[in-house]
């Protein structure tokens, strides 16, 4: 089993995804969550390259971002069943044709997801939802951005099953499990 989880930040991804791992695993699975920019060297380097401004810092948090997912992609390889919060998605954050490059490349390179859902959340309140983490607001957490990205993603020319996550996180949640048929 291989689910990729995307969406704009703030659009509840990380719960969603630590939501299906648990109810999964009660049901024997071994599930394997991984998050991006996750918590191994490329994807805090990603992470740090976030909080940057200006050309550089986008293009390094894009290329560490990505050699993050690639062990995404070993995993499913593998065998192991995943959980995959953000993956060819991701691409969509970059500007313009470059975000289509990147993403036909993604797509090219690593293992397709048995379904990809797209948490769909209105820009607005995914930035409410981040402002109440605490944490110092990344390049792309604007509502410009947001917008751009959004309607990126949910253009995108690959299989998405698109979830309204404009709800609670147990809403969200249900929404999701529905979709999965669970």
């Amino acid at each position: 089993m291989f689910v990729a989880i995307d969406g704009l930040d703030g659009s509840g991804k990380s719960t969603v995804a630590q939501a299906l791992a648990a109810d999964l695993e009660s049901d024997g699975m071994r599930i394997h969550v991984r998050e991006h920019p996750g918590d191994g060297r490329w994807g805090r380097l990603a992470r740090r390259s976030l909080l940057g401004h200006g050309r550089a810092a986008k293009t390094s948090s894009a290329v560490f971002l990505f050699l993050d997912i690639l062990s995404t992609g070993w995993r499913v390889r593998r065998g192991d069943h995943v959980i995959a919060v953000r993956y060819t998605l991701s691409a969509y954050y970059l500007d313009g044709r470059t975000s289509s490059i990147v993403h036909g490349i993604l797509r090219a390179v690593l293992p397709d997801p048995d379904t990809t859902i797209v948490l769909d959340v209105d820009p607005s309140n995914a930035l409410v939802r981040i402002g109440t983490r605490g944490e110092e607001q990344e390049m792309f957490e604007n509502l410009e951005s947001m917008q751009s990205v959004r309607s990126r993603m949910l253009t995108a020319d690959e299989a998405i099953t698109v979830v309204d996550a404009n709800g609670t996180p147990d809403e969200v949640y249900a929404r999701v499990r529905d979709v999965l048929g669970l």
